[in-house]
């Protein structure tokens, strides 16, 4: 690189000129690609994962339920027997 007032032969990282002092002028920098969209869930995948957790608690649910009134025996049935048979 060289100066354009004095013509004398310069660093390319010089800001200035070291013979004359005069100012070379900003370095040409490298432009920098753009920022990445944002990629986050989307408010049906939240929607979906949020059913499918209450689905999945549900059942689990059941499952208790049906194994509780299962083990206290024809009492429970009885006092609980329309739960119960729906359940089953």
């Amino acid at each position: 690189m060289y100066c354009p007032q004095c013509g004398q032969e310069t660093p390319a990282n010089s800001a200035f000129c070291a013979h004359c002092g005069a100012p070379l002028g900003q370095p040409q920098l490298a432009a920098q690609p753009p920022a990445p969209a944002r990629s986050g869930l989307s408010g049906w995948v939240i929607a979906a994962i949020i059913v499918g957790a209450v689905v999945i608690i549900a059942f689990i649910v059941a499952i208790v339920v049906i194994a509780v009134l299962t083990l206290l025996g024809p009492r429970t049935r009885e006092i609980f027997g329309t739960v119960y048979n729906s359940l089953l």
